[in-house]
């Protein structure tokens, strides 16, 4: 016996240190990023859009867009407090981090400080792990919010409607939020009528941010264009680039490993005083895959609820194993730590030698020498050109910038005729506009294959383009990226 509890004391030790090292090196790193990682690809997207509201533009009435509303007011909102640079948006997604670690800390706070420990530097090492691409995603904001709503759950009537707050504003941003109130039936301690009582609170306050962003598209003539586009996501864009659960999954349990092993363990049975705990972990857990298995796209920022609640199952898992009567698994929690400390070196190393891919800084020194004060440009891409023009402070020709609903080849027959609808609004709108620019990339979602080929699909297109315009410049960036600069034949 004494050999066994010189065994558990020895883990126990070397863990704990082992999670001083990890959480030193991913802090460190986290914190030494801050001066090459910042804006880029949907993040500068909706830092466009919220642009172009501060200069009087209505989401979907003059923006087509799939996402909801939650999303342009928060970055409208972060505009305003100037977080819109690179250094202010690294700050804000920093900060957002240390939000998720503290409160997956305080959620496992009553399995021990090891527990908490371990679950917040799982939640950091997530993060890093992603890139630089992934900064202050959607999903990463909605991840807090789900781990702010459990944690408040369960603290009477104030933590109630904070949680629906909390659960409101994320359905704003995405609506699969909405199905989180009824976990209080779970949560809850005491009786099934506080518990009742708790779930409806919890679902009401959740109402007032849905109804609030639901009024700003009724008083901005909005509503029909936004339930439109999102008609449009249902038959085309949910179907487009969608993957299997076992593909959508593969690289994501392959990189994440460590903490999947173990929150393997975390899902073994507890004793009652933490059963609470693990009930909080699972609900963000199963929250968490449901949240990723719908949106079906395979993307890994659509993880992160997922990441946050195996997170908090690995911090259980990790003290698990530390009491498990097999010696060789109370060392499996330091291997993982170290582990965990190995990859966020390699993983930062890699990404220093190969930034943040973005074509953004050509294309403003491609674009600024041919523009005009007051020349509009039209993009066709995801990949740079938003950013680019959004930094340079140019507006769109039309109200659509992602070339993605024009080259989805759906098969439904509603979902073809919906999208020759698109393309003959936009080709109205583009002759209408006659842009000075058109600037377009060789890489197109959902099929990265196409390239400027995708053209051949659209012949109108084509015909327009060598009609009235003339390619101006092709210039290959990085790892096989490139882009075109149409100009208007008269310019």
């Amino acid at each position: 016996m004494a050999a066994v509890a010189e065994s558990t004391d020895r883990a126990a030790a070397l863990t704990v240190i082992a999670v001083a090292t990890a959480a030193g090196i991913v802090a460190w790193l986290l914190l030494l990023s801050t001066g090459w990682w910042g804006v880029s690809h949907d993040t500068a997207n909706h830092f466009y859009v919220a642009w172009l509201m501060s200069r009087g533009a209505v989401i979907y009435r003059d923006v087509f867009e799939v996402n909801w509303p939650g999303t342009f007011l928060t970055f409208r909102a972060l505009l305003a407090l100037g977080l819109d640079g690179d250094l202010g948006w690294r700050l804000f997604d920093l900060a957002l981090v240390l939000a998720a670690a503290g409160l997956a800390a305080s959620l496992l706070l009553p399995a021990g400080r090891l527990a908490a420990a371990i679950g917040a530097v799982m939640v950091a090492w997530s993060h890093l792990m992603v890139g630089s691409t992934n900064l202050g995603q959607r999903d990463h904001f909605i991840g807090v919010l789900v781990l702010a709503a459990v944690w408040a759950m369960r603290r009477g009537i104030g933590g109630a409607v904070a949680a629906g707050v909390a659960l409101g504003v994320a359905a704003t941003i995405k609506p699969f939020a909405m199905v989180l109130p009824a976990v209080a039936l779970v949560l809850v301690d005491g009786s099934w009528l506080r518990r009742i009582r708790i779930a409806l609170i919890v679902g009401a306050v959740m109402a007032v941010p849905l109804a609030a962003a639901t009024l700003y598209l009724v008083a901005h003539d909005a509503l029909g264009e936004f339930l439109r586009q999102q008609l449009y996501a249902m038959r085309i864009y949910a179907n487009t680039g969608r993957q299997t659960v076992i593909d959508a999954s593969a690289e994501l349990a392959l990189v994440r490993s460590p903490i999947l092993l173990l929150a393997v363990a975390g899902l073994m049975r507890f004793p009652p005083p933490l059963a609470t705990v693990q009930r909080s972990g699972i609900v963000v857990l199963l929250y968490g895959a449901f949240h990723f298995v719908v949106q079906g796209k395979g993307w890994t920022y659509q993880a992160f609820p997922l990441l946050y609640g195996l997170s908090l199952m690995a911090g259980l898992g990790a003290v698990r194993m530390l009491e498990s009567r097999w010696l060789a698994l109370r060392f499996v929690p330091v291997a993982m730590l170290v582990v965990v400390a190995s990859a966020s070196v390699a993983t930062m190393t890699l990404q220093v030698r190969t930034p943040n891919p973005s074509q953004a800084p050509a294309m403003m020194r491609d674009l600024e020498a041919r523009l005009h004060a007051g020349d509009r440009v039209q993009p066709f891409d995801t990949y740079g050109s938003i950013d680019a023009m959004r930094r340079l402070g140019v507006l769109p020709a039309t109200r659509f910038f992602y070339d993605f609903m024009f080259f989805g080849r759906p098969t439904a027959p509603a979902a073809i005729a919906q999208e020759r609808q698109l393309r003959a609004e936009f080709l109205a709108a583009l002759a209408d506009a006659a842009p000075r620019a058109i600037i377009m990339t060789n890489q197109q979602w959902p099929d990265l294959r196409l390239g400027y080929d995708r053209l051949a699909t659209w012949p109108e297109l084509q015909s327009f383009l060598d009609a009235r315009y003339t390619l101006d410049v092709e210039r290959e960036t990085l790892r096989g990226w490139s882009y075109r600069i149409y100009l208007r034949r008269d310019a």
